[in-house]
């Protein structure tokens, strides 16, 4: 991934480099196509900050986008076939094909294939939870006015599904183009939303700190600076969930100084005024391993 030079030709290579292989495997009737789906797969952000000092978030997603676009530019014509109406209709049938099925539109939408947008802004209306989340991933970090149309049909139709709407508040909070702080403090005024409910709070602020990692790692510290206000709120109501909702600021030695010292701030303004003592022991120990 070309995280240092920003220059997507490098993507563009390695794709090609990987692309003879993959198509093969994507043309080989004799394959589960649930392997298949684990072949066209990248390595989640986690696993590749770890291989990073100093880890930069935001470099990696966007390197991560990046090769992910190469490689669906690069399998065009497999993508194409297997985004037939036929050959959806058959995916569709079996675990194995819904899982190759959301992956192909995921490439393929990075990718900008217009069959891809097509399929995945149809798919997102479709009775299969499994395809309709997979459908509405796709589309979910991609600038497509597609992706507002899906997300307020999925939002409009099970909107009196508390479970359902948990996935909903997910995908708005983990989206690099609408997960933006302002539209958190929307999400948290809605009327499906309860700051007193733990899942509720996990599937905004959990999913913007895991899943955004281009707002939550902004390079000013306001992605910091908004979930230690959010988490000594919580921390009134819920000083376990508080506790546990902290970990991630409290990982400050994995990345460069500039951002250890913004998220050192905000551990030292939720220390001061922490009130339980579950919060302050996580926050406490945070602040000693990192001085």
């Amino acid at each position: 991934m070309a995280i240092a030079s920003g220059d997507a030709s490098a993507d563009d290579l390695l794709a090609d480099g990987l692309a003879g292989g993959l198509a093969n495997s994507l043309d080989d009737p004799a394959l589960l196509d649930q392997f298949k789906a684990g072949l066209l797969g990248l390595p989640p952000l986690s696993v590749l900050e770890a291989r990073m000092t100093p880890a930069d978030p935001v470099a990696l997603y966007q390197a991560r986008a990046s090769l992910e676009a190469a490689i669906g530019r690069a399998l065009e014509p497999q993508i194409t076939a297997l985004l037939s109406a036929s050959s959806v209709a058959e995916l569709a049938k079996t675990s194995g094909g819904r899982a190759l099925l959301n992956r192909v539109l995921g490439l393929g939408v990075a990718a900008r294939h217009d069959v891809a947008v097509a399929c995945a802004t149809a798919n997102a209306n479709h009775a299969n939870m499994t395809l309709s989340q997979g459908a509405l991933a796709a589309l979910n970090n991609s600038d497509y006015d597609a992706r507002a149309t899906a997300l307020k049909a999925f939002h409009d139709r099970w909107e009196h599904s508390p479970l359902v709407m948990e996935k909903w508040f997910m995908l708005e909070a983990s989206s690099a183009q609408s997960g933006t702080i302002e539209q958190l403090q929307k999400l948290m005024q809605h009327p499906a939303f309860d700051p007193g409910n733990p899942n509720k709070l996990r599937a905004v602020l959990g999913a913007f700190m895991t899943a955004n990692p281009v707002q939550f790692y902004a390079a000013d510290g306001s992605g910091f600076a908004f979930i230690g206000d959010c988490l000594i709120d919580i921390d009134r109501r819920n000083p376990q969930l508080a506790a546990r909702m902290a970990l991630p600021l409290t990982r400050m030695a994995q990345y460069a100084p500039a951002r250890q010292a913004q998220m050192t701030s905000v551990l030292k303004k939720i220390q001061q005024a922490a009130g339980s003592a579950d919060l302050r022991e996580v926050v406490d120990k945070a602040l000693e391993a990192n001085a």
